[in-house]
């Protein structure tokens, strides 16, 4: 055990007894706390067992410290604790949004109708369209270069390539693109 003072040529239990009885160091006669009644605090909490040497040195040592630094470092592990505290909650908050759309994910039927794939399909091929800031003649033009009316079944690879639609979905959206009905894909139905 090492008081404060730096002594520490005796058994634990021998300072233990001492240090119920006096506040000092037996050698030197420093004081072992600033004080007096957090020390007396500190080994009625020891009481009841007998403590290891590095427990009571631990201890000694706190109780050493001034009470103004004690008091500074608390509040600081206190600041601390509150911003894990709300960094918990903000993690939890998340984990059960996660927990929320991997039930909802889950849930979703495995096997869609030809209709919804189709719609899905085309929604997709919308928003790529969107993204790419083409106009409807541009977009025309990059899927039938030579400006010419696609037909339906030249728009299929185009429209497969987006996948995880069956072939029924893939020929439902070619179909529906074809806005006017016409049996071709056009400028105007791309425009619509």
């Amino acid at each position: 055990v090492c008081l404060p003072c730096g002594h520490r040529e005796w058994h634990h239990h021998c300072i233990y007894s001492w240090l119920e009885r006096q506040s000092s160091c037996p050698l030197c006669r420093a004081s072992a706390s600033p004080c007096q009644e957090g020390f007396e605090g500190a080994l009625h909490a020891l009481a009841g067992h007998s403590p290891a040497a590095h427990d009571c040195e631990r201890v000694l040592r706190l109780l050493s410290l001034p009470e103004a630094q004690l008091l500074a470092d608390h509040e600081i592990l206190e600041a601390e604790l509150s911003l894990l505290e709300t960094e918990l909650e903000e993690l939890q908050e998340a984990q059960h949004a996660m927990e929320l759309e991997l039930e909802e994910l889950s849930c979703e039927p495995v096997d869609k109708s030809p209709d919804v794939e189709a719609q899905e399909l085309l929604d997709r091929f919308a928003a790529a369209a969107l993204r790419t800031n083409l106009r409807a003649s541009e977009l025309f033009l990059a899927l039938s270069p030579e400006g010419a009316p696609l037909a339906l079944e030249a728009a299929q690879p185009v429209l497969s390539a987006f996948g995880g639609v069956s072939e029924l979905g893939v020929d439902l959206a070619c179909q529906r693109l074809d806005v006017n009905q016409s049996g071709w894909i056009e400028e105007e139905d791309l425009e619509e």
